[in-house]
């Protein structure tokens, strides 16, 4: 069977409305994209060349969706495929330790949170890693391949960890914060990561 060959764009969501502390779920997942964040991914789409992409990954939030959408750009592309393992892991004790680390330690690198928390999150990346390769089994992608994933600061530097299964991986990406529409591209071939890096900073402000 041949072999991958892809190239993976991760991203967090852009800037997105505020919402009081200790709102609920329904409140917290319906925040829109911000007329900045709306600009911060459509500025992230132009440094992409709005390419096609083969497979588009999102959380259930509406701000990852939308910040997905932006830098998609007007072009035809395939649906948008929402996971909520990009966000939580369904009927497990993960989502109550998620939250509250995050409440504590909020936009702090990685590292921060494996030092609080042990390997949650490095197990819930591997969740998120197995549901996305799932889908690029079910596709049946090819060489040649881009795939949009679109989720949230801390779950996403973790995932790209657990993708990439590399020590410079974990270097990187453990020791950086995302800021609002950044992330990193993943180049993997024959199922070994050949290239890892970090995203150009944006100029929208």
């Amino acid at each position: 069977m041949k072999e991958w060959t892809m190239e993976f764009f991760v991203l967090r969501h852009g800037n997105a409305e505020k919402v009081p502390d200790g709102s609920p779920y329904e409140v917290e997942a319906a925040r829109c994209l911000t007329p900045l964040g709306q600009r911060q991914a459509l500025e992230r789409g132009a440094l992409f060349g709005y390419p096609h992409f083969d497979l588009s990954l999102s959380s259930p939030m509406v701000r990852t969706l939308q910040t997905l959408q932006f830098v998609r750009g007007y072009v035809c592309q395939d649906p948008i495929i929402v996971l909520p393992q990009l966000c939580w892991i369904p009927g497990t004790r993960f989502n109550d330790v998620l939250g509250e680390t995050f409440e504590a330690l909020l936009y702090q690198p990685l590292a921060a949170y494996r030092r609080r928390s042990g390997p949650i999150f490095d197990e819930h990346a591997r969740e998120a890693w197995r549901v996305v390769k799932e889908w690029i089994k079910h596709l049946a992608l090819d060489e040649n391949c881009k795939i949009l994933v679109v989720g949230h600061a801390v779950l996403i530097a973790a995932f790209g960890c657990v993708a990439a299964d590399s020590p410079n991986a974990d270097h990187i990406l453990s020791s950086i914060s995302f800021d609002e529409c950044a992330g990193y591209k993943l180049d993997i071939r024959d199922g070994h990561l050949v290239n890892l890096r970090t995203l150009r900073p944006l100029t929208t402000t």
